[in-house]
């Protein structure tokens, strides 16, 4: 891969496309399971999924936060709205604070993980640097909810 920095784009909508064809054949096969809705930690862990399969696949690439923010906003609108997951309104909800998120995320993962990225362990800074980084949502949701 000659240009690694486009593939955090796609990496996210690869994580939305796979969560969005699980929850459509969950719902048409079976009816009787609750459908989640989309939280700010559902969005940060589909967020934090992306990343580090972003991380595995296109270590070190270069990036730029406002093109992270403008695609992520697109793949929030319209994965969601086109697979009918979510009326139109709802899907310019889900946009903004999965662009939000997203493109937070992918500034602190970048910082900590080039931060911890050294010794003996630096295989495990990734995936507990996503771990955090949900456990952080699922705190800032309980203090906003």
């Amino acid at each position: 891969m000659k240009h690694k920095s486009s593939f955090i784009h796609l990496s996210l909508m690869l994580v939305l496309v796979v969560a969005l064809i699980a929850i459509t054949l969950v719902h048409t096969f079976l009816p009787q399971f609750l459908i989640p809705k989309a939280t700010i930690v559902n969005l940060a862990i589909l967020s934090c999924a992306a990343l580090l399969i972003d991380h595995y696949i296109a270590k070190g690439a270069k990036r730029n936060y406002l093109l992270i923010a403008v695609f992520s906003f697109l793949s929030f609108f319209l994965l969601p709205y086109l697979a009918a997951y979510a009326p139109i309104l709802e899907s310019l909800k889900i946009a903004f604070v999965g662009m939000v998120i997203f493109t937070f995320f992918s500034f602190l993962f970048t910082a900590c993980v080039d931060r911890l990225s050294t010794g003996p362990k630096a295989k495990l800074a990734p995936v507990l640097t996503a771990v955090f980084l949900v456990l952080a949502a699922q705190c800032f949701e309980g203090m906003i909810f």
